[in-house]
């Protein structure tokens, strides 16, 4: 990884989170390829020229088709593996206000919507330590 350039190594995620009468449900997708059903919420590379969490929202759009509002409040941040490395991954939460019935990477992912005890559950990666920090700040 000492040859790639710093801007190569910026990550940001969005936890799609969408409220109703039943509570808070959070939009989960899989990671590629989807056959391995290894289900986190969107993260990627900072796009060059934007900000980490207008990228985190991008992210949510390419691969869980959805829109919303973006908090653009660090909400928590973790380590990734990836190319042999550790990477640094900002979080935002983003409030959904509209879900697409198609959108890019959904030939690549599968997508579900799902309460937040539940995503805390189905969640393996180093991503479920932010869901249960979502949990305790919203109740």
């Amino acid at each position: 990884m000492a040859n790639k350039p710093d801007w190569l190594n910026e990550r940001s995620a969005a936890i799609p989170i969408i409220k109703d009468k039943s509570g808070f449900n959070v939009v989960l997708v899989t990671t590629k390829p989807k056959e391995k059903d290894n289900w986190i919420f969107p993260k990627g590379q900072v796009e060059l020229g934007m900000t980490a969490y207008d990228s985190a929202a991008k992210e949510a759009f390419e691969e869980a088709g959805v829109i919303g509002r973006i908090n653009s409040t660090l909400f928590d941040q973790y380590q990734h593996q990836k190319w042999g490395g550790k990477m640094l991954v900002k979080v935002y939460t983003l409030e959904v206000t509209e879900i697409l019935d198609t959108w890019d990477e959904m030939r690549d992912r599968n997508r579900q919507i799902v309460p937040l005890d539940q995503a805390i559950e189905i969640v393996h990666s180093v991503q479920k330590e932010t869901l249960i920090k979502l949990k305790q700040q919203l109740f």
